[in-house]
């Protein structure tokens, strides 16, 4: 993980900012952290940021599909810590690499996760 910013408010809460580092092999400690983190607070939790994985297939346009096993991993981890998806209202997608026809990859990859 890239980056990592923890704060409690006033109304009881712990918020917690993500910016998942792009390196494939390092989403498994984003997710031990969020089961970690997630245990260690008695109070509700927001997690919001760039988690660089998708919860679903549908979330990803490209020739190339979306990597089940990530997938999987990241259900696996919001259910253990009782997290769920906010969702958003805009565009489908959050992340683009800009190119053209089939090289173009659309994903959506930031979001907001809460649990209380």
């Amino acid at each position: 993980m890239d980056s990592l910013k923890r704060n409690f408010d006033m109304y009881g809460i712990t918020v917690t900012a993500i910016d998942q580092s792009e390196d494939q092999g390092r989403k498994h400690e984003t997710w031990e952290l969020l089961r970690t983190l997630n245990r260690k607070s008695d109070l509700p939790s927001l997690f919001y940021g760039y988690f660089n994985v998708t919860l679903f297939h549908h979330e990803k346009e490209s020739s190339h599909s979306a990597n089940a096993s990530h997938i999987r991993g990241f259900r696996c981890a919001l259910e253990e810590s009782d997290l769920y998806d906010l969702g958003y209202n805009g565009p489908k997608f959050t992340w683009s690499n800009n190119r053209e026809a089939l090289a173009i990859v659309k994903v959506r990859l930031d979001r907001a996760l809460a649990c209380s």
